[in-house]
């Protein structure tokens, strides 16, 4: 009797001993089936109201049964994809590629390991004044000192650019000088971002005046990485 007891207390050992158990088993189950069936992001609050389940189901119920319930409109509705910033970090990084194959063999770079450094005539803030410029726009700095730009949108328009087709094809009309359509361009820490994130072999030597590094000035031995 006793071997029969301990076999029987075995065996029910490996069963969920609690009705908490059991559900707890259950939702791992139903939630590995979602995964599995929605490979995909989607919305909680849709998902939610369309199986009326989740934290506000009672309320949905509510709103249900007094004729309330109506169909939920997100912010994002209707509204155009930020394709012109998705444009312009596409080109920015095909610029910053065509700058990496010009100089990861080059002669002109120091390298340690896997690093290399460019020239001292490049520098990451004046690659980015130059990139914006190439697409129409001059860089206003807030604080020529620290290097600080103000926003994309105050940028100044280059002579011969213009914001949009009708501006352009007016300015044609009237016989002024004409270069094109300005560019979409993105903040300076989104440049960062791309660099340090996409290029971080590639590095630039910190600058503070000509040909000044700002190690050999405060005797830190550091340079400025965003230089």
């Amino acid at each position: 009797v006793d071997a029969d007891s301990s076999h029987q207390v075995d065996a029910d050992s490996s069963h969920p001993s609690s009705y908490q158990e059991q559900q707890q088993q259950q939702q791992q189950h139903q939630q590995q089936q979602l995964s599995e069936a929605f490979s995909h992001r989607i919305c909680a609050s849709a998902f939610f109201r369309l199986h009326s389940i989740g934290p506000h189901a009672e309320k949905i119920h509510k709103q249900y049964i007094g004729g309330d319930l109506s169909i939920i409109t997100h912010q994002n509705a209707g509204k155009k994809r930020k394709r012109k910033t998705t444009d312009a970090m596409n080109d920015l990084r095909s610029s910053l590629q065509a700058l990496y194959d010009e100089y990861i063999n080059s002669i002109e770079c120091k390298r340690k390991g896997d690093d290399f450094t460019l020239p001292v005539s490049i520098s990451k803030r004046n690659y980015y004044e130059e990139w914006c410029r190439k697409r129409g726009w001059e860089p206003i700095k807030t604080d020529t000192a620290n290097g600080q730009y103000a926003k994309v949108a105050d940028f100044e328009l280059l002579d011969g650019y213009y914001r949009t087709e009708e501006e352009e094809s007016l300015a044609e009309a009237e016989g002024r000088y004409v270069v094109g359509v300005a560019k979409r361009v993105v903040a300076f820490t989104n440049f960062m971002y791309c660099w340090n994130n996409e290029f971080p072999n590639m590095k630039t030597q910190g600058r503070v005046g000509k040909g000044m590094f700002i190690g050999e000035r405060y005797g830190s031995g550091k340079w400025d990485r965003n230089r």
